[in-house]
């Protein structure tokens, strides 16, 4: 009796599941498809004027596409007549009449969503533009420029927080390491799906299926990041590097646009970490206030950490200069965060009488100093 019951619901089963796949093989014929027996049958449509990272996604877009199945998807502005699927990246006149919008897609979010015969990659792809002033190259007469414009800003003889910004824009691609690219992360997402796969820069870390048929997937899922802030030391070295006649350091980047790394400025600002040295760090700072610097051996430590110099964290002259760097940064460049963390690097308390007792031996190596940087960095806070 038992016997029979498990054949009885095993034909069940069976009966199910081949009435579901019955279903699936007769609708089938319906199905609409971006690609067909390795023939174009979609269209990828952008802006008229769209923006940096829309651009690249439609790229990626028609580039994986095509190594896919051989099919090259033209690139447009408007769709055309015939039935050709609409493959929408980003957003334009078009995601407006299909009421759909990026409000709310924020550090990389997207929506993927498809209709009888379209599928969007909606986020939000916002250009980055910097605030002058900043580098815009790696020329000495334009670090030169802009140190001046800083001067003038300030009224002070401060580091320039901005000049090493140029490093964050990559000219091979036509993007900037702060560009928002929640439609690109929505485009890997799909390649994703049909089963591409970046294990490491460049065609020997790229797994390609080989698809003739690209169905027009059935989906509305949207994706938000469990973190804001997904950064990799080597992205923005890398970033200035992918330009042309760099063929290995562009596939790096792309790489990394593939990870959905987001960029740490937006939320923790031009630094992150290290921004007391900007005070101190010019030489017509230590000619004018050596009492901002450590005293060591009775020898102010102006050479100290790259030649940055080590501070005094008990001199009320850098306090108060400490205070004015973050109030201009806040005020010119509209910053959300600052940095007023000291150089690293110190090897002892500075030897100063204001300094004398500040330290805490009894705490050993790792946190003799603790209470003498956090209490300097807690007050310019």
């Amino acid at each position: 009796m038992r016997r029979k019951l498990i054949d009885n619901r095993l034909l069940s089963v069976c009966l199910v599941l081949f009435l579901v796949m019955s279903a699936g093989y007769l609708t089938g014929a319906e199905k609409k498809f971006i690609v067909k027996n390795g023939q174009a049958n979609a269209e990828i449509i952008i802006a008229d004027q769209p923006v940096r990272s829309v651009k690249f996604a439609a790229k990626e877009l028609q580039e994986f596409i095509k190594k896919i199945s051989g099919a090259e998807l033209p690139v447009k502005t408007a769709p055309s007549e015939g039935g050709k699927v609409k493959l929408y990246i980003g957003e334009s006149k078009y995601t407006e009449q299909l009421g759909l919008s990026a409000k709310g897609l924020e550090y990389g979010a997207f929506r993927l969503v498809s209709g009888n015969d379209w599928l969007a990659f909606i986020g939000n792809n916002e250009n980055f533009k910097p605030r002058e002033p900043y580098m815009h190259n790696y020329k000495k007469s334009e670090q030169e420029r802009v140190l001046k414009e800083w001067d003038e800003l300030t009224g002070e003889k401060w580091g320039m927080p901005m000049q090493g910004i140029h490093r964050r824009y990559s000219p091979a691609l036509n993007l900037w390491q702060e560009d928002q690219c929640g439609s690109l992360n929505a485009v890997y997402a799909l390649l994703r799906g049909l089963g591409v796969k970046w294990y490491y820069p460049g065609r020997l870390g790229e797994m390609i299926p080989e698809k003739k048929d690209i169905a027009l997937p059935v989906i509305d899922e949207t994706v938000k990041p469990d973190f804001p802030v997904r950064h990799l030391l080597m992205y923005y070295n890398e970033f200035w590097m992918a330009r042309k006649g760099l063929p290995e350091k562009i596939e790096n980047v792309k790489w990394q646009l593939s990870l959905g790394l987001s960029s740490y400025r937006p939320i923790l600002g031009p630094g992150l970490g290290h921004g007391t040295m900007a005070v101190h760090s010019r030489e017509e700072v230590k000619k004018a206030h050596p009492e901002y610097y450590a005293l060591w051996n009775g020898k102010r430590a102006t050479k100290h950490q790259g030649n940055y110099g080590a501070p005094c964290l008990s001199s009320e002259g850098l306090f108060k200069a400490n205070v004015k760097y973050v109030r201009a940064l806040f005020d010119i460049y509209d910053v959300p965060m600052v940095s007023v963390a000291p150089a690293d690097g110190y090897s002892s308390i500075c030897e100063c009488g204001l300094c004398r007792g500040k330290d805490a031996p009894e705490r050993g190596w790792n946190g003799e100093l603790s209470d003498y940087v956090w209490a300097y960095t807690n007050r310019v806070a």
